[in-house]
């Protein structure tokens, strides 16, 4: 069990470190249909005569799109502020409401929404950010693709919001 929000990032990050690596070894396994039109507009594939489809003397870069950041971080801030630093919450009152949704704590709700937030320019809300991105920037950049490219990191949001529906709560 945790006993500060810092062990509670470095577990995350532990998980995070082992999740990326995970999902790059199944990018490897991905078969890529031909394509001759993109061939035709790399010199190298011409160069090689082989379709972008196929490793030849070309190196083809990948991206990996991280989702869920706001929502991680908050969740860190808020388990830290109420749980570790503040004392007023248990992590067992904490996962008691989040598994019902909040229903049964509309106080702890409207206290988790007040916290601190990701994207307000709070320099100790930035700084977690950060060593997160590092984090998984530092594991991608250790790979290359089976093309023999880099593996490019970014993050987005807009989907992960529709997709999220029915999932349950978070800490946020």
């Amino acid at each position: 069990l945790c006993r500060s929000g810092e062990e509670v990032l470095a577990g995350y990050l532990r998980y995070l470190e082992t999740y990326i690596e995970g999902q790059l070894s199944q990018l490897d396994l991905l078969v890529f249909e031909e394509d001759p039109l993109v061939s035709l507009c790399l010199s190298s594939c011409i160069a090689c005569g082989k379709d972008v489809s196929e490793k030849g003397d070309y190196q083809l870069n990948l991206g990996l799109t991280g989702v869920g950041l706001a929502t991680v971080v908050n969740s860190i801030c808020n388990m830290d502020r109420l749980v570790f630093r503040g004392g007023s919450r248990t992590m067992e009152e904490l996962e008691k409401a989040r598994r019902e949704n909040f229903r049964s704590d509309l106080v702890l709700r409207e206290d988790l929404i007040n916290g601190d937030r990701f994207g307000c320019d709070e320099e100790e809300v930035m700084e977690l950010a950060n060593r997160i991105l590092r984090t998984a920037s530092v594991v991608v950049e250790k790979h290359r693709t089976a093309f023999g490219g880099k593996y490019k990191f970014g993050l987005s949001s807009p989907y992960y919001i529709i997709d999220s529906h029915g999932l349950p709560a978070a800490f946020d």
